[in-house]
């Protein structure tokens, strides 16, 4: 019987340790992300599973006046009604393909939403401004 107890206090910090490093390994993703979209002229942001922005880049920063530990939900109600739903459909239909993109009517015109799966619980969202004549 105590082997039992050691081999499943075994298996419970193997499990620990690879959980501790899936979440190392998502900080390190959504920081190199981050730093590849750094410089990007469409806004764009790194987002968790749970909507929580990581990571923004100067576009972003600059357009939407936010940053990170913000939702993504929260940066777009200015912009346009209903973002929670928008988002919600995007990131099933990319959890589906790997991506998806959806064009929306915004207060002040049109955007493409776009969203790409980027790693396990990682999302990057780009939101670009569309003139009237690409729609």
């Amino acid at each position: 019987m105590p082997q039992h107890r050691y081999l499943c206090s075994f298996w419970g910090w193997f499990c620990l340790l690879l959980i501790g490093e899936t979440i190392e390994n998502n900080v390190w993703l959504s920081r190199l992300i981050g730093e590849f979209i750094e410089n990007d002229a469409t806004p764009s942001f790194v987002v968790s599973n749970d909507g929580e922005i990581n990571s923004i880049n100067q576009a972003a920063r600059t357009k939407f006046i936010t940053s990170t530990g913000t939702t993504l939900a929260a940066v777009l109600s200015q912009t346009f009604a209903n973002p929670r739903g928008i988002l919600f459909r995007l990131r099933s239909e990319a959890e589906l393909t790997g991506a998806a993109q959806e064009d929306v009517v915004t207060r002040t015109g049109h955007i493409r939403l776009a969203v790409h799966r980027s790693g396990l619980g990682t999302w990057l969202w780009r939101v670009e401004s569309l003139s009237s004549t690409n729609v």
